[in-house]
């Protein structure tokens, strides 16, 4: 039981969650760039392009970073 809580804690794939005019990011590999009208970021086999108006980051650690913005798109393609 203590390693499925382990897990799911400690997982590792990454994961897109859009919540009004934010989106939480876990687990990507790195930020391509930041621009207030886009950010580039990378995970293990894509590239995600966030496209919008005013987009900042507002939280950034190690395995998550949160943007908020008016956001109009998101495309996504491999690397």
């Amino acid at each position: 039981m203590l390693e499925d809580l382990r897990k799911n804690f400690m997982e590792e794939k990454f994961k897109m969650i859009i919540y009004g005019n934010k989106i939480d990011i876990l687990n990507y590999k790195k930020i391509e760039s930041i621009k207030d009208n886009e950010i580039v970021i990378t995970s293990d086999n894509k590239r995600i392009y966030i496209k919008g108006k005013n987009l900042v980051i507002i939280k950034l650690v190690k395995d998550e970073v949160l943007i908020q913005g008016l956001i109009d798109r998101i495309d996504y393609g491999q690397i």
